[in-house]
């Protein structure tokens, strides 16, 4: 297959840009979150207001997305982007942001299958079950970042972008912070979907349902 895909997914700060950064590293190939067009809304809407680039940057896939803003009216960057997700795009389309992933993903697959290359394409925060159904539709796998004592407090840790159980995973990594056997398991994830082995490497419980995002 000309296009392969994982999408990675696990609780604010388990390490998906680390693995994705990893992944990228051994194969090349292309990053592309889900909520990558609302990030560039978001970084537009405040380089309006005066906000420098960079500063932008750090608010939406930085250092700053967990310090309340007043250009977001009081709120954390984080909390900007998961109502834009959901509630926001709900009331344009219950799957706004998966459809446009998915457009762009088919491209990004047209373009190498014409030129006869393989690419690899990582989507390092799946959140909901749409999703993870529009990267298996592609023949992509899910792979969960498990790392103990992470996740977000208040309101942006209760929000359904960081509660949602996805039900069963096709593999599984644990972020013990030990970098070496992190990169050794990313390793290993790697060499097996770049060979097309995909044998589910752990199985979770079945989930309940959830709320999409938009």
């Amino acid at each position: 297959m000309p296009l392969v895909v994982i999408g990675l997914t696990g609780r604010a700060g388990s390490g998906k840009s680390t693995v994705a950064a990893r992944l990228l590293a051994l194969y090349g190939g292309e990053r592309r979150p889900f909520a990558l067009p609302l990030k560039r809304l978001l970084r537009l809407f405040l380089e309006d207001q005066g906000v420098a680039s960079a500063l932008a940057h750090r608010m939406t896939d930085g250092d700053l997305k967990e310090v309340p803003s007043d250009h977001l009216g009081g709120a954390t960057p984080r909390r900007a982007m998961q109502t834009l997700g959901t509630e926001w795009g709900r009331c344009l389309s219950a799957s706004l942001w998966v459809d446009a992933w998915r457009r762009s993903a088919e491209e990004l697959r047209r373009r190498v299958s014409a030129a006869g290359e393989t690419i690899l394409l990582v989507a390092d925060d799946v959140r909901f079950p749409n999703e993870v159904e529009a990267i298996r539709a592609l023949g992509g796998l899910v792979v969960r970042i498990d790392r103990p004592g992470t996740g977000l407090a208040g309101t942006d840790g209760s929000h359904a972008s960081e509660t949602c159980d996805l039900g069963p995973a096709d593999g599984v990594i644990v972020n013990d912070d030990d970098l070496a056997r992190l990169f050794e398991a990313v390793d290993a994830l790697a060499r097996s979907a770049m060979d097309r082995d995909v044998a589910p490497l752990f199985v979770t419980a079945a989930a309940a349902p959830c709320a999409r995002r938009s």
